[in-house]
């Protein structure tokens, strides 16, 4: 996982993992909401993968992966604009 701050006082949170990837939306003070990504075309899938959070496996439910493409545009959006993408829907956790 590494995140992405913009001077927005945003951050993206952003997990690789083969083909998949996850995307957290958030304030950078830590304080919430939290928002996950969700694929808008994606069936939701069952189970989890790890993520390495911390040097610590940490499962994220697979209804939450994303294709990595569709992460990197995420991020150029975030990059550009410092905020969250249309691409996905997005989740409160």
């Amino acid at each position: 996982m590494f995140e992405l701050c913009g001077s927005n006082g945003l951050r993206l949170l952003i997990g690789l993992a083969n083909e998949r990837a996850v995307v957290q939306f958030s304030s950078a003070d830590g304080e919430p909401p939290y928002l996950m990504a969700l694929d808008k075309n994606g069936a939701a899938e069952d189970g989890f993968i790890e993520f390495l959070v911390n040097d610590t496996p940490t499962p994220i439910p697979r209804r939450f992966c994303l294709p990595v493409e569709t992460v990197r545009m995420i991020a150029i959006e975030f990059v550009s604009d410092g905020t969250q993408s249309s691409l996905v829907n997005w989740e409160e956790i």
